[in-house]
């Protein structure tokens, strides 16, 4: 996953830099925060692709932390890592936005391929609106004018159909 990139926030620097060297080795870029107010102000300078949140942070709840990641951040991933929790601390994370929840001690190989698995859906994201904005651009009708009903309701069926997914043909 080259290029990548990863923020790491945790209050503990020895699970940080076990993290970074891990990720770096993978190809991930990496940048580390120990606080919510050091990741907040890392993510208005950077885009990041991916954040793994500790769920307990010196200065704010990590799920308070989460859901303002997630108001502001819609499109980043975000992995929630704990040693800590409760029962229904998973769930509580999702609902508040989380991609997914990974209790600590790390399992080096199932958190890179749960990352892997965040950044394809990010991809897969990122393509379905580049496609719709695309198509939008390309299939614009208001500047075409049409005399005859045929050729109107031509018109207004192509307007309906660059809303879908679906392949269309269009013969007569």
């Amino acid at each position: 996953m080259s290029g990548i990139k990863v923020l790491i926030v945790d209050d503990e620097q020895a699970t940080c830099d076990q993290l970074a060297r891990w990720l770096n080795h993978e190809g991930f870029k990496t940048q580390q925060a120990g606080t919510a107010k050091e990741a907040l102000a890392q993510m208005r300078k950077s885009n990041f692709t991916v954040v793994l949140l500790d769920m307990i942070l010196p200065d704010r709840n990590g799920l308070e932390v989460l859901a303002e990641l997630h108001r502001d951040y819609p499109d980043v991933c975000i992995i929630i890592l704990t040693a800590f929790g409760e029962e229904d601390s998973p769930a509580k994370a999702r609902a508040a936005g989380a991609f997914d929840f990974f209790p600590k001690p790390i399992h080096f190989e199932s958190l890179c391929h749960r990352i892997d698995t965040a950044v394809e859906l990010y991809r897969d994201k990122c393509a379905q609106e580049y496609q719709s904005a695309e198509a939008k651009r390309l299939f614009q009708c208001e500047n075409l004018i049409a005399k005859s009903e045929a050729m109107r309701q031509v018109l207004d069926t192509i307007q309906k159909i660059t809303r879908t997914e679906a392949t269309v043909l269009i013969h007569g």
